[in-house]
């Protein structure tokens, strides 16, 4: 399959075309995202299909999966109004399946599949298309929104969106990501600046959100509040899984912008990893999960996700001995790169992509064992 999101999932997103064959085979079915329903023309040449997203966005690209009626000659159209068009592709030799056709970040609104010539008897005929650029549009519009109100916590990612003031390292880790790829770096160092400040070692008091503890590195609570705009109230666990993503979101950004910024913050927590690895053989190891309960305890065990977080971290920073024990250890606490069954969807599918390779078989878990293992899910009245 192609599209994981349904381009009509957005409530903004229409398509109208040049004719349809019946109304079994209407426009709105081309975006619908159930690849068992498709647009389809009258039998004639000079047909058009045409999407409207809503609103100006930038066009990464478009993905056209044809079915068996395709034009021979076709081409794709870009408009921020509707009336002025401009040719982003143009071929005189189609031959059907699915074509791939990138922009350079066009700024449109609409695009327009114009099919000149039939390469078929019969009309043109369109499974899915997506368009690239259009979920990166409406993601960084949250992003920002959700930024931009929370400016008295320092710009951090708010876990709860608007029901508010809760943050977490996980997913301001991936919150960084998403940001970095879209090359939205000022805002990426927001958070990045947060954590790589909350590194003193003379801290003493404990529910700071901070990564030492009286003297000792004992890693970042995994949530965090603000009282107020002076204030943070950091609680629950320093879970070690956490200190991994924040590991691989400052390791994006020095692979990114070739930049050594954040060598220290990196250096604190690949040495916190380390520090919480134990061996359990000549050939395994595990990390420690970490403090627990607003540090009462120290949880001297290994967790299988989590370590699968540590291994992709010191992978990462070149400790491939500690990664190599890690896989092992997970080999054998989750059969290999065997299914299995029983575990949470990120079991399978973030150690498929963690460890690749013959790992990729794991994501061919079924979807019908509980909530757990769920891989479609209901979006605005859409399975996606």
């Amino acid at each position: 399959m192609i599209l994981l999101i349904p381009i009509s999932a957005f409530a903004s997103v229409t398509a109208t075309a040049s004719s349809e064959e019946s109304g079994s085979f209407t426009a709105g079915q081309s975006i619908d995202g159930d690849f068992s329903t498709r647009w389809s023309s009258a039998a004639a040449d000079n047909q058009w299909l045409s999407i409207d997203v809503g609103e100006v966005i930038n066009g990464e690209g478009i993905i056209i999966d044809w079915e068996t009626a395709y034009p021979v000659e076709y081409s794709v159209l870009t408009s921020q109004d509707n009336s002025t068009w401009d040719t982003a592709y143009y071929t005189p030799s189609g031959n059907g399946g699915v074509d791939e056709i990138l922009f350079s970040g066009t700024p449109l609104r609409y695009i327009k599949i114009n099919c000149i010539k039939r390469g078929t008897a019969f009309g043109n005929s369109i499974w899915e298309v997506h368009i690239k650029g259009l979920y990166t549009s409406k993601i960084l519009q949250w992003f920002h929104a959700n930024q931009d109100l929370n400016a008295s916590s320092g710009r951090l990612l708010d876990a709860n969106s608007w029901a508010g003031n809760y943050f977490t390292p996980f997913h301001e880790a991936l919150g960084v990501m998403a940001l970095i790829l879209c090359d939205e770096k000022d805002r990426a160092e927001h958070v990045l600046d947060y954590y790589a400040n909350a590194t003193d070692p003379n801290n003493t008091v404990l529910n700071n959100q901070n990564l030492y503890y009286n003297g000792e590195a004992r890693g970042f609570f995994q949530i965090s509040t603000f009282p107020t705009s002076q204030t943070v109230y950091a609680s629950g666990d320093r879970w070690i899984g956490d200190m991994a993503w924040l590991l691989l979101s400052y390791k994006y950004y020095e692979k990114k912008y070739n930049s050594t910024r954040y060598q220290t913050i990196i250096n604190l927590l690949k040495n916190l990893l380390l520090a919480f690895y134990h061996d359990e053989s000549a050939t395994t190891g595990y990390v420690y999960s970490g403090w627990e309960n607003n540090d009462a305890t120290f949880a001297a065990s290994g967790h299988s996700e989590g370590n699968i977080d540590c291994y992709a971290a010191l992978q990462l920073c070149g400790e491939t001995a500690k990664a190599a024990k890690i896989k092992t250890w997970l080999d054998n606490q989750l059969n290999g790169s065997n299914t299995g069954s029983g575990y949470p969807l990120d079991l399978y599918s973030w150690r498929a992509l963690a460890f690749e390779g013959n790992y990729y078989n794991l994501l061919d878990v079924p979807d019908n064992v509980g909530n757990n293992y769920k891989k479609t899910v209901s979006f605005n009245g859409k399975t996606v």
